[in-house]
């Protein structure tokens, strides 16, 4: 079976309120954050996050059980302004053509999806998740799992929002040096990922992280097959 890609389309929420600095800084904010994305694992990101339309954008990542994380990771980091926040979503597919130059001409599966599921959001932040047909009937739980997580990351004030954000990553320090990083104590750190739900979001890429994607098995509600 060939692989799957995940493919993240969004656009940015209230940019028309923006004025141009203040859009150019935002996409910067997520430019930056795709950068430590990459940082994860050698090969993650393919090529890098497009704007497109002014307040669109895509994002390419070939492991699809770390879709959970990546999107996460985007919204906190956008959430540490009290006033940004992206509406996205997620499609799983195999990729046909990959141009890493301008990922959006791309051609696959996993584009399509992604991108009509922008299409049918509205314009509240939030997160839209599809997949192929032959694994929708192991992925039912996704979309409301993933609704769950919008009204955690929805209600971050910034300050949790960037404690969160620097947990998220997959091997992240410890909580004195995420002290340290935000200019707080680590009792502060303990209490803002407390406060945020951070157990919950842990124990969700847990379990997103478990599900063998690839095949619609492993980490799924009706266990190992």
């Amino acid at each position: 079976m060939a692989a799957l890609y995940a493919v993240l389309t969004g656009d940015l929420v209230g940019s028309s309120d923006l004025a141009a600095n203040e859009l150019d800084t935002l996409r910067q904010s997520l430019t930056e954050a795709v950068a430590k994305i990459r940082a994860w694992r050698e090969g993650l990101v393919v090529g890098d996050v497009e704007f497109y339309r002014g307040d669109a954008w895509q994002l390419l990542i070939t492991d699809p059980k770390l879709f959970f994380r990546v999107a996460l990771f985007l919204r906190t980091t956008l959430r540490q302004h009290r006033f940004w926040d992206t509406r996205m979503a997620i499609g799983l597919g195999q990729i046909e053509k990959i141009d890493d130059r301008q990922i959006s001409l791309s051609i696959g599966e996993g584009f399509t999806l992604s991108g009509h599921k922008l299409d049918q959001m509205g314009s509240a932040p939030g997160f839209r998740f599809d997949a192929p047909d032959w694994l929708k009937p192991r992925t039912g739980w996704v979309e409301p799992v993933l609704d769950l997580c919008d009204q955690v990351i929805g209600r971050l004030k910034p300050r949790q929002a960037a404690t969160v954000c620097a947990a998220l990553a997959p091997s992240a320090p410890p909580q004195r040096e995420i002290a340290r990083d935000l200019g707080i104590s680590q009792q502060g750190v303990s209490a803002a990922l407390a406060s945020a739900g951070w157990f919950a979001i842990e124990q969700t890429l847990r379990f997103a992280e478990a599900f063998d994607w690839q095949r619609g098995g492993g980490g799924s509600p009706d266990g190992p097959e």
